[in-house]
């Protein structure tokens, strides 16, 4: 873990918090960094105001930002910033602690068979306890700040204050009742507390980040039909 001296003014004079900039991967030689990633990581080390990078490795993903977590807390930078070894988010990536929000989230998109792209964010709950889709497709980018309920943390930047103030573990995977399925995943887990401790999730519109695929998309979308004809076979459904 590289932890330089504490942060300076950049070259316009501003101040950016000192952040903490992680990356969680499963392989436990922290190998499989996508290229464009590693090299972000090495600009952003090089930055004059000193951003902290980590890189851990472990499963499952949980105990991994858990662990983030931990060695953020331990350290002296304001913000923590946690990318997923398969996501490059823009250079200007850290201009998210300029906001001083609570939680904010860059912009990133999966894919699935049936909804084809989307955004891994959800508005906040209406009254009826329900989460709307933020976005589908790009129509949303370059529309600054967005309120949100649920974000994914593929690129997910968090205030001191929300983790001083919240018990551990601050991500969690459920499961369903009979341990099969994800009844909630570790990243909706951890928003779901902050809300519901008063914090508040953002979406930067204006941060649009890459996301690669270590599975070749082709036997991506194979394995998805698949999927979906078995649990149509079992009588469970999409």
């Amino acid at each position: 873990m590289m932890s330089p001296a504490a942060s300076h003014p950049d070259r316009h004079g501003s101040r950016t918090p000192r952040c903490f900039v992680a990356v969680p991967t499963r392989d436990m030689t922290a190998g499989p960094i996508c290229r464009g990633l590693a090299l972000l990581l090495v600009d952003l080390a090089r930055r004059p105001d000193d951003p902290i990078i980590d890189i851990v490795p472990g499963y499952p993903v949980d105990r991994v930002r858990n662990l983030i977590s931990k060695r953020f807390l331990e350290s002296d930078a304001e913000y923590l910033l946690m990318i997923d070894d398969d996501v490059v988010p823009p250079p200007t990536v850290l201009d998210m602690a300029r906001h001083g929000k609570d939680v904010v989230a860059g912009v990133c998109y999966a894919f699935n068979p049936q909804r084809g792209y989307y955004t891994a964010a959800y508005t906040p709950q209406d009254g009826n306890g329900r989460y709307g889709r933020v976005g589908i497709g790009r129509e949303l980018e370059g529309r600054g700040l967005l309120e949100i309920g649920l974000a994914g943390s593929a690129c997910l930047m968090i205030h001191r204050r929300v983790l001083e103030d919240l018990d551990p573990p601050y991500f969690k995977t459920e499961l369903d009742a009979d341990g099969v399925f994800i009844a909630d995943s570790e990243d909706f887990f951890f928003c779901r507390k902050a809300r519901t401790a008063g914090f508040s999730l953002w979406l930067d519109t204006g941060q649009v980040c890459s996301h690669f695929k270590t599975l070749d998309m082709r036997r991506s979308v194979e394995w998805s039909r698949e999927y979906a004809e078995r649990r149509r076979i079992a009588g469970l459904g999409l």
